[in-house]
């Protein structure tokens, strides 16, 4: 792991353990403003639901911030995203919605 992931990944933690000593809820809500802020960043105006979107998409995960969550939890962060009403879903397209952005924390990870 290179210096810019370690700290990405390390900010990222930070920013998990303050938002569950905060909230003490679902653990999975920990990383849904990583999901809203990946959304915004990337300007995903819609994310398949298939293996190849997927995959993709935790791979900019790793990138944005350093933290590598396999497919299948990341299927269940996304579940997650659409019962909180981040993201709708379409068919097999999911869709963010208003809220998403009220998620964003891209303030927060600058620097």
């Amino acid at each position: 792991m290179d210096n810019d992931s370690s700290n990405k990944a390390l900010k990222s933690l930070a920013l998990v353990k303050i938002q569950w000593d905060r909230d003490r809820g679902v653990y999975l809500d920990n990383f849904l403003p990583f999901l809203a802020t990946l959304f915004v960043r990337k300007k995903y105006n819609s994310i398949e639901e298939n293996e190849t979107t997927i995959k993709k998409l935790t791979l900019d995960f790793r990138d944005e911030f350093g933290l590598n969550i396999p497919h299948f939890p990341m299927i269940s962060i996304i579940n997650r995203a659409q019962k909180k009403g981040l993201i709708k879903k379409e068919e097999h397209i999911f869709l963010p919605t208003g809220e998403i952005y009220k998620q964003d924390f891209t303030s927060k990870i600058q620097g």
